[in-house]
């Protein structure tokens, strides 16, 4: 690390050139996975089992999941409690005389 921060290397988000040159070639041969699950699910005349389970096949590369949060605990309400303060002189001592 240079300078105390990363320099050089790949952009972030970039694809390597094996999967670049992978897809090209896909896409040169014909129509890729993802276009023809979405075609299936596109197609009115597909039984509609068949389009649910393109749609559901297809939604991980169009959608990312949502991450489970954790709701609160019904908390039960506490009572208020209240604190009285009041200042009381100190006893007198024998030696005050």
């Amino acid at each position: 690390m240079a300078r105390g921060r990363k320099t050089g290397g790949r952009q972030k988000g970039s694809r390597n050139r094996a999967a670049a040159e992978a897809r090209a070639a896909a896409e040169a041969t014909g129509i890729l996975p993802l276009d023809y699950m979405l075609s299936v699910m596109r197609d009115p005349a597909a039984d509609n089992k068949r389009r649910d389970a393109m749609a559901t096949a297809a939604a991980p590369y169009l959608h990312s999941k949502l991450n489970a949060v954790d709701a609160p605990a019904d908390i039960e309400e506490k009572p208020k409690v209240s604190v009285a303060i009041s200042f009381v002189d100190p006893p007198a001592s024998a030696d005050d005389d």
